[in-house]
């Protein structure tokens, strides 16, 4: 079975839901923000685990669309 949390983790990097060190904030020095985000991040991987390939491919047109993408990097089919 292919999990589709894991296979998000293992393909995508990943990245803040807000980068609050790319740029100057005025909340950091008293920050509650961050654990919030942290927990909502943990959530959405969370989610997305208890999805394998097979429950998205269920749905008939989903499954349509990703048998009719090409292997290779080349882009959308003409």
């Amino acid at each position: 079975r292919i999990n589709i949390g894991a296979l998000v983790e293992a393909t995508e990097p990943r990245q803040p839901i807000i980068d609050c060190k790319s740029q100057p904030c005025v909340l950091a020095p008293a920050c509650s923000l961050q654990a919030a985000l942290r927990e909502a991040e943990q959530a959405f991987y969370g989610t997305l685990k208890t999805y394998t390939l097979a429950d998205l491919l269920r749905n008939r047109r989903m499954k349509n669309i990703l048998l009719r993408q090409p292997r290779t990097n080349a882009g959308p089919p003409a």
